[in-house]
């Protein structure tokens, strides 16, 4: 039964594009063998500002569930950003 790693980086780990190669490359390098990694992730650091300020923009008071969609795709983009990075050669 192979193991498991479990890595969180927050946004701050997560500047730019820079930062999320370095990243994959510490999570290749922890993983020998049969381990596997599960790895989470927050927002790239300011993207969920950004995303509460243009909701702000466009409604002083947003319904919460598409306030919650909208800021949950700042954590789903850094997933995908890193998983095809990891993915990548």
């Amino acid at each position: 039964m192979p193991g498991f790693l479990v890595f969180k980086f927050g946004g701050a780990c997560l500047l730019g594009p820079d930062d999320i190669v370095a990243v994959a490359r510490y999570v290749r390098s922890r993983l020998d063998g049969d381990l596997r990694a599960v790895i989470v992730v927050s927002a790239m650091s300011g993207a969920s500002g950004a995303i509460d300020e243009l909701m702000k923009e466009l409604n002083d008071d947003p319904p919460p569930p598409s306030a919650a969609v909208a800021l949950a795709s700042a954590d789903q983009l850094s997933a995908a950003l890193l998983s095809l990075t990891l993915s990548g050669s």
